[in-house]
């Protein structure tokens, strides 16, 4: 009796034209719009509750809002918030936007947007409450923290650009692959990654993004702060916006630098010995095996020295370099130069029989050709034996533009390219040898 008497409170309260305006609003509204009154029983129950909540108005209408939509588990909470509102007033919640569990008709549970408002009408308390499905939202944003997560922890490099190729996010993978931070990179072109003489690749796989072609996984190499290059594999994915628009690109790289290494002193050895096969004279193949030894790392020079029986010294027989100016005059230095045990790399080599490096010739004390490669910009040394059983019948130096640091697999390697030229020009030796008696 006591609700019909409240419910018909409301309604001569308010003049005709606003109970229509009211009934609009309530049925027009996005949002789910309940009233209840001081009881806890719902007086209103808007269309987008019903959508929401799976009741119909008429099924909500004079229920207890606790049994209708909130959990089991905490009504007694809900009662308890009431009555204490009641009684003092106080309502913590109220006048607050708050996330919180609500129940459907079906059983299911959906996290809401709620905020309360209460009010009175003829000393009667009632309270209207906004609430709003934001479960996808909640939802959507779980998996875009999780998203988060795994890149920030990612080991590979994860960038983000527009299609200018302006970098949008940069992943702490990023910051250990190519060694900026950040700060460092966030607005600049992605470019600052790529060498200057790739840049039209770049460009491309921006354009080809930008039509929407599909862009599939490949190899490149990349440059870090430090100057330093890296070969690097690269998945590329378009970032599209809510519309399906593409805005830019995703790209995933990971560092391979040193299994392109292992692949290529793999591949080395079998070069080496095809153009030894494929040859009568060291001569012959001796510029094709040095570029084809220097192209497994970043040496930039390469000298084959042999033996001369009649001087007793090392002779420079043979170099090959990238074609610089400045290398070709250090190259002229070591065609003319001859070395004794000991003396210089080649000589070193020669009397310990052994690999020997050079972490920067520049600065060697026992290296004579220092002047030359200050002028060539050379600093990293590294010189092997070639053997034919015991004997020593040769030694191939390299050099390289950085300094450099011994690496074992590369002993491996060059001792069987040691191996392989020496016994090569043994062999050779012996024949020619034998053809002069004949």
């Amino acid at each position: 009796m006591g609700s019909r008497r409240q419910e018909g409170d409301v309604k001569q309260i308010l003049p005709e034209w606003a109970e229509t305006l009211n009934r609009a609003i309530l049925e027009s509204a996005l949002d789910c719009i309940i009233t209840i009154d001081g009881s806890g029983r719902v007086r209103e129950f808007n269309p987008a509750a019903e959508r929401v909540f799976g009741f119909s108005r008429a099924e909500a209408v004079g229920k207890e809002l606790a049994e209708l939509i909130v959990p089991e588990r905490m009504r007694a909470q809900h009662r308890q918030g009431l009555a204490h509102y009641l009684k003092t007033g106080e309502g913590p919640l109220l006048g607050k936007r708050i996330e919180i569990e609500a129940l459907r008709h079906d059983g299911s549970e959906i996290l809401v947007e709620l905020a309360i408002t209460p009010f009175k009408i003829n000393g009667n308390h009632f309270f209207t409450a906004y609430l709003r499905d934001i479960t996808e939202r909640k939802r959507g944003e779980t998996a875009r923290s999780r998203l988060a997560a795994i890149v920030e922890a990612s080991a590979d490099a994860i960038i983000s650009t527009d299609l200018e190729g302006e970098i949008t996010s940069w992943n702490e993978g990023a910051d250990r692959l190519f060694g900026y931070k950040h700060d460092e990179v966030i607005g600049k072109s992605v470019t600052i990654l790529v060498p200057p003489e790739r840049h039209d690749e770049e460009h491309g796989i921006l354009e080809r993004i930008h039509r929407g072609e599909p862009i599939h996984h490949y190899d490149a190499v990349r440059c870090r702060k430090d100057g330093t290059l890296l070969n690097v594999s690269l998945t590329v994915s378009r970032i599209k916006d809510e519309s399906g628009h593409v805005i830019g690109a995703s790209k995933i790289a990971r560092d391979i630098t040193e299994s392109v290494r292992i692949e290529r002193r793999r591949l080395s050895q079998y070069a080496v010995a095809s153009l030894l096969a494929g040859s009568w004279t060291l001569g012959q193949a001796s510029s094709a095996i040095l570029q084809t030894i220097a192209s497994i790392d970043d040496w930039v020079l390469s000298a084959l020295w042999l033996y001369d029986s009649e001087a007793g010294l090392l002779g420079c027989r043979s170099i090959w370099h990238g074609g610089a100016e400045k290398l070709e005059k250090f190259a002229e230095v070591s065609r003319s130069t001859q070395f004794k045990k000991g003396e210089g790399l080649p000589g070193r080599v020669w009397e310990s029989e052994k690999p020997t490096w050079i972490y920067d010739v520049t600065v060697d004390p026992n290296f004579p050709r220092a002047p030359g490669a200050v002028e060539a910009g050379l600093h990293g040394g590294f010189a092997f034996p070639l053997f034919a059983g015991r004997a020593i019948n040769g030694v191939i130096e390299m050099f390289s533009e950085q300094v450099v640091e011994p690496d074992h697999d590369l002993l491996q390697l060059v001792e069987a390219f040691g191996s392989l030229i020496g016994l090569f020009i043994e062999r050779r030796r012996i024949e020619q040898e034998f053809s002069h008696r004949c």
